[in-house]
């Protein structure tokens, strides 16, 4: 903090000593913008553009603002040119230079402060210099994106960091030496192989195309960045700072196990890798847990995530956030106290979302637009005995997702919904236990061919199930017990579902009925083998049940109680065989990646 303070202060005094170099430029001058050779002559820079004669950008003082995201954006040209000695305050960007050709550019001894994307950002430019720089307080220091053969040397960064986001062949070719992060010595190691990283009095470390490389025991209050790595662990490290993180990017078989991760913006982060493993690490206090992009085959086991946190302009986080990956595990994890999501999912099929620990988070899982591919299984998300408990506003949202299964989970004391399922189709709710929600333990909304069996739903402060402007679902043997309004209420715009083999247990007490119907053509009863539901309030010998509401339905074939005590034998020994299926999965998984570790 002392250094930001003396940059800081540096910046504001040298720019009120020289607010612009008179001789170099028109003083009226707020930013520069050039797209083109002919730009240049606008700006009357010395030099003529040529190798021996380039144009000159010097000594300028320039504040960003918001109407000016880019201080000094020089694109499309073929031009030589040299910036230097400026200094570049403010904005989202400070300088960005693309596609200018291959040599013609350089930034030297130039001083920038906070950039709110970055304060070099370099695209699709070959062989530029940038060096002797001094940058602060930016979200990032210095980008190189799509770029070859970079001189990137001997600039001081101080609370931000260096990103590339290149093909391998470009990274191999970047020279990166003696630069410094907070007055740490950044490692940018290409190619190394069977080793074990030191990352003592280190301000960031960016590995490419290494093997078998360890990072351990170590504490660690810089970044991480992985680029085409293979087989590399990163194991029993503390990292205990806001600008430590590590980032995974186009990489396979990575092991990150028995980390500390507290206090950190952004602790874990994968983009296009695979085959990689985040197993019994601890998450305290980060905006973001672990994140997933366009990732697959990650296995999230094991892991502690414990309070996600508020940041300015960012908001609250998630601590599992998954966008565009697929075939994902996430195991046996306790997540709480995340301000947003325990669990959020996009447009990523395949995941399996089994025994883990859900607790007094925003929304415990969130899904949204979740379907299965056509080289997948059959379903788009598969949550398997959770405990998904006093959750601030859903235990479950799920929103335009299809062939979801969603079996043997406990979901409990949520402050709002137990479960809102939304714009949805074809689920298979089964062998829940949704109890003691706030509000309706499940709500599902402008959905079909959603399956409800063998769930027990229970003392829910309004209804136990409620299904609004929903058709062609089906509803068979569940135990809907003492919700404090109706067992089961279907809104004017749900048609053509059926209801039989239901418990109906004691639901809106002081009522004249246990369900409602104000739709149409919804079905109480099976005529085939003419059986319906049980109704506690069923008086025997009455030839029919009459449900509440508009459509004046009725079950034309109440049940006894014995015929639903053998189904409930049933439901307990379909949980039972579930809980075994789990263990024994989770053991055999866990054994199998020792096997290939050692």
């Amino acid at each position: 903090m002392y250094l930001l303070y003396v940059f800081g202060f540096t910046s504001i005094i040298y720019s009120l000593i020289d607010p612009i170099n008179k001789q170099a430029s028109p003083s009226s001058i707020t930013n520069i913008y050039i797209d083109s050779d002919d730009d240049f002559d606008k700006y009357s820079f010395p030099g003529n553009g040529s190798k021996n004669n380039p144009y000159i950008i010097e000594n300028y003082t320039i504040y960003g603002s918001q109407s000016k995201p880019v201080v000094v954006e020089i694109k499309n040209t073929s031009k030589n040119f040299i910036i230097k000695n400026c200094s570049i305050i403010f904005g989202q960007i400070g300088f960005l230079i693309s596609n200018v050709s291959e040599g013609s550019a350089e930034i030297t001894n130039c001083s920038l402060s906070a950039f709110k994307n970055s304060s070099i950002y370099l695209h699709n430019t070959d062989n530029i210099k940038v060096s002797y720089n001094s940058i602060a307080n930016s979200n990032n220091g210095i980008v190189c994106k799509d770029c070859f053969s970079a001189n990137i040397s001997y600039n001081y960064l101080i609370s931000c960091n260096f990103f590339f986001d290149c093909n391998l062949t470009s990274l191999v070719s970047h020279i990166v030496t003696e630069n410094y992060v907070n007055n740490e010595k950044v490692e940018y190691l290409v190619s190394l192989k069977n080793d074990i990283i030191s990352a003592n009095e280190l301000g960031q470390i960016i590995l490419v195309n290494c093997s078998q490389v360890y990072i351990q025991e170590e504490y660690i209050d810089f970044e991480i960045n992985i680029h085409y790595c293979f087989n590399c662990t990163i194991m029993n490290n503390d990292f205990y700072f806001h600008d430590s993180r590590l980032e995974v990017t186009n990489s396979n078989t990575i092991e990150i196990i028995n980390n500390d991760f507290t206090d950190c913006l952004k602790a874990i982060k994968f983009i296009n890798s695979q085959n990689c493993l985040v197993f019994d690490n601890l998450l305290n206090y980060c905006h973001n847990g672990i994140f997933l992009y366009k990732s697959a085959e990650i296995r999230i086991s094991n892991n502690n995530i414990t309070q996600s946190r508020f940041v300015d302009s960012i908001g609250v986080g998630s601590g599992i956030f998954l966008e565009n990956s697929h075939n994902t595990l996430i195991q046996n994890n306790i997540i709480q106290s995340c301000g947003e999501s325990a669990i959020n999912i996009t447009y990523s099929p395949d995941v399996r979302i089994i025994g883990n620990s859900i607790i007094n988070n925003f929304i415990g899982i969130y899904l949204e637009n979740q379907e299965k591919g056509i080289s997948y299984s059959s379903y788009g998300a598969y949550i398997f005995l959770n405990d998904i408990i006093k959750n601030k506003l859903y235990g479950i949202y799920s929103k335009n997702c299809k062939n979801l299964h969603l079996i043997g989970n406990n979901i409990r004391n949520n402050s709002y919904l137990g479960c809102f399922i939304e714009e949805s189709k074809s689920f298979l709710v089964e062998s829940n236990i949704c109890l003691e929600n706030n509000n309706n333990g499940f709500l599902v909304k402008k959905s079909k061919q959603i399956h409800f069996q063998y769930n027990r739903i229970k003392m829910n402060k309004y209804n136990g199930l409620f299904l609004m402007n929903s058709s062609y679902s089906i509803i068979s043997y569940n135990y809907f017990e003492e919700n404090k309004e109706y067992g089961l209420l279907l809104d004017y715009k749900s048609s053509e579902n059926t209801i039989h083999h239901n418990h109906f247990l004691y639901n809106n007490f002081a009522g004249s009925s246990q369900a409602k119907d104000d739709g149409s053509s919804n079905f109480w009863y099976l005529e085939d083998i003419k059986q319906g539901n049980y109704w506690s309030d069923h008086e025997q010998g009455d030839d029919f049940y009459q449900i509440d509401g508009n459509a004046n339905s009725k079950d034309l074939y109440p049940l006894s109680d014995e015929i639903n005590e053998t189904k409930s034998r049933e439901i307990n020994f379909q949980i039972h065989i579930l809980v075994l299926f789990v263990i024994v999965l989770g053991i055999y998984y866990f054994h199998y990646k020792r096997r290939i570790r050692y």
